[in-house]
Order: C-alpha cells, then structure tokens, then sequence
C-alpha cells in the first residue's frame, strides 16, 4: 500500500519520495538528478528487480507511473556516481530523510539494534559485490583490447560493437561520429583529410573504384601507429562508462 508523497531538498534539488509497504521508496529520476548521474536510464536499469520498481508520484502534470528504488537501489545508484557529492548525499540520506521518515511513522524500524546493525551489513556487503562485480568487468575490458597488434580492427569492432549494444543499434552512426569527434580532438587531425589524402593515394596506385569508395576512416587510423592507441583509448572509456 503506497502512502502520501514526501519531498525532501537537497541543496536545491528536491527528492520525492513515498512509501510502499512500509518500505520508504525514492523518485529515481530526482536521485540521478542530486547525484549528478548523466545516463540515469542505464544506471537504473544496472540495478537488480527488487531494487527498482514503478510507483505513482505527483507531476506537473498530474499523477504519472515513475521509476522508484527503494532503500539498497538508492545506495546501489551512489556507487555509480565517482563524485564527491555522492558520499555527502548518502550521509544526507541516513541521518536526516530516514530518520524525518521514520518520526513520522512511515518507516518500519528495525525491531532491535541487532537487527539494525544487521541490516547496515548486509546492504554493505551488496554495495561491496557490485562494486566487485564493475571493477571485475573493467579490468577484463583492459585486459583483452589491443594486445594483438595484428587483430586491432577485429578487436576494435567487437568492442564497438559492445558498446552499441549497451545504447541500441540506432546510435551506431552518432557512437561513431563521437569517437571519431574525441580521436581528433585528442591527436589534432583531420581524419576526414586523411581519407581524402588516402583515396588519393588508392587511385594513383590503380586500384579499382569499388576499392576507393570502400576506405573509411578506420582504415585512416588503423594505418597510424599513434591514431590506434589513441582510439583504443577511447573505446576503453565508453566501454568501462558503460561496464559492457
């Protein structure tokens, strides 16, 4: 059974919350929003099923189904957030919206101090395998890219490929634009100038007109020594961003 909405701010940003069951549930869009969470659709969707569920909440217009996490998801959601302010939220959360919930008899207190200090262990423990679970997938992504030269393309597609399954195949040619925009900013070239310069290249050395049309810019970087580590790079971020 859900109970009325309570709003608590955080500097300057309010958190809606309401309680189901007995059980104190959080609005996750404002807890993306305080946390300063920019993919909040992928760090929600990270979460476990009953850590995450649909409630109604009060908009402006008008009563709509919303995403909501309960008390374990709220902490799940500040380990994805690497800023200092996550810390603070989450003390913010414990010693004054739990407590003001519990004053008003909304919350279900633990029965007894052991059971409380059970409680905090076990959502620690959690916290602590999930963290485990993100650092496990980030050190194999660092340990399998780029460690066969002779494979780079092959593996530079398939990590591609990874990282546009995380987002859907409809970002396929914006991903690209994107890495292929951070790649000359960070080597300062131009990659479109390189294919033009390489198709020259092509032509002059008779090859066919179907292999001219065929070269991209993969090929552009793939043929720079300093161009692949530096895509490599980037495509080691977005994959350990998005723990695929």
């Amino acid at each position: 059974m859900e109970k009325a909405l309570q709003v608590f701010n955080y500097k300057g940003n309010d958190v809606r919350t309401t309680t189901i069951d007995g059980e104190p549930w959080f609005l996750a869009a404002d807890v993306c929003r305080a946390l300063e969470i920019n993919n909040p659709g992928d760090a929600v969707g990270r979460l476990d099923e009953d850590e995450k569920g649909i409630a109604l909440t009060d908009t402006p217009g008008g009563m709509q189904k919303m995403i909501h996490v309960n008390e374990p998801g709220l902490y799940a959601l500040t380990l994805t957030s690497r800023k200092p302010k996550a810390r603070d939220f989450r003390r913010w959360v414990t010693h004054e919206v739990l407590p003001q919930i519990r004053k008003t008899g909304s919350y279900m207190q633990p029965k007894s101090p052991t059971a409380a200090l059970l409680q905090a262990v076990t959502i620690l423990h959690e916290q602590e395998q999930r963290l485990a679970q993100v650092e496990a997938s980030q050190k194999q992504i660092r340990d399998t890219v780029v460690y066969r030269p002779d494979k780079w393309r092959e593996e530079m597609n398939r990590l591609f490929n990874r990282i546009v399954d995380k987002h859907g195949k409809g970002r396929f040619a914006a991903l690209r634009r994107e890495t292929y925009a951070l790649l000359q900013e960070r080597a300062h070239v131009d990659l479109d100038r390189r294919l033009s310069n390489l198709k020259g290249r092509l032509a002059m050395e008779g090859a066919t007109a179907t292999a001219i049309s065929k070269a991209n810019r993969l090929d552009c970087i793939e043929a720079d020594p300093k161009l692949r580590e530096i895509y490599a790079s980037i495509l080691k971020e977005y994959a350990i961003k998005e723990a695929v």
